[in-house]
């Protein structure tokens, strides 16, 4: 039978054993958190990136509809001087 003093030295022994572990457990855990703490801090950093990438693009395309259509209307002001009347239209024949 196992006597009292060998089971408190067990005891002893199980418990600076389970201290050990939670202590490498408790720095593991604090390294994991700096890490994700990193990991939020960048996802948040790409996230207002890509809003601003979004609001440039959009801009952009704004832009780039009003330029077609100022070509547009240019394109067709030009034409405009390029109709030629033939004599017999202006004369009345």
């Amino acid at each position: 039978m196992l006597s009292k003093a060998y089971t408190g030295a067990l005891v002893q022994e199980l418990r600076a054993a389970l201290r050990e572990e939670l202590a490498g457990l408790r720095t593991d855990l604090s390294a994991l958190e700096q890490r994700v703490d990193e990991m939020e801090t960048n996802a948040q950093s790409c996230e207002e990136q890509h809003r601003a990438t979004e609001v440039a693009v959009t801009r952009q395309g704004n832009m780039l509809i009003t330029l077609r259509r100022q070509v547009e209307d240019l394109e067709n002001r030009s034409r405009r001087n390029n109709i030629r009347i033939p004599r017999t239209v202006r004369n009345g024949n």
